[in-house]
């Protein structure tokens, strides 16, 4: 099986107006694929790099994983919309969105008052769902750590949290950075939170 590495050569950048991040059009991020030796992968879109099209304004990659069956999912952010977008795509082992999953092969949220930032962690659990954590931001300068999760279709699973998503608020800055699954199916969420007034985490 191919090593997967995501490339952030999209990352965004303030406009010339002081507004509203933007990164190249179009993009996602790179996928390359690796032979065990360490060699770009042929088999992969053919000569194993492959500019993954996912967003309309751009976006950047935070995480990836490798499934069972050898199909790649890469998470990350879409600068498209009022807010950006969490975005997650699918793709098969030659490299080649997965049309099974999403809307052809991409699958993407976009919350109504708050910014996303980074989706910064992916699992996959027992069951096939995919869940992802990761923080978004508000008006108020207030960070939350959020979570989502998707069925192997790609739709949000409506028996997590409100529609598909959960939202936890600490009461301060608060940013999610990885999640494991438990024996059981409990999640655990690993990340900061930090209170501004107190100066403690």
């Amino acid at each position: 099986m191919a090593t997967i590495l995501t490339s952030k050569h999209a990352q965004p950048a303030i406009d010339g107006s002081g507004g509203a991040c933007r990164a190249p059009p179009a993009l996602l991020g790179m996928a390359i694929a690796l032979t065990a030796a360490g060699s770009l992968d042929p088999a992969f879109v053919g000569d194993g790099v492959h500019s993954l099209v996912a967003c309309q304004n751009g976006g950047a990659p935070h995480a990836v994983l490798g499934q069972s069956d050898g199909k790649v999912v890469i998470a990350g952010v879409c600068y498209d919309g009022d807010f950006g977008t969490f975005t997650v795509a699918r793709v098969l082992p030659d490299g080649e969105l997965d049309g099974d999953f999403g809307s052809d092969g991409i699958a993407s949220i976009e919350l109504a008052d708050a910014f996303v930032t980074e989706p910064l962690a992916l699992i996959q659990q027992d069951d096939g769902k995919l869940v992802m954590v990761g923080s978004t931001y508000r008006d108020d300068s207030v960070y939350d750590f959020v979570l989502a999760r998707w069925d192997t279709a790609g739709n949000l699973d409506g028996s997590f949290g409100t529609d598909g998503m959960v939202t936890l608020d600490l009461g301060g800055w608060d940013r999610a950075f990885d999640l494991i699954q438990e024996p059981g199916g409990k999640l655990t969420v690993v990340g900061l939170a930090y209170s501004p007034e107190s100066n403690q985490d």
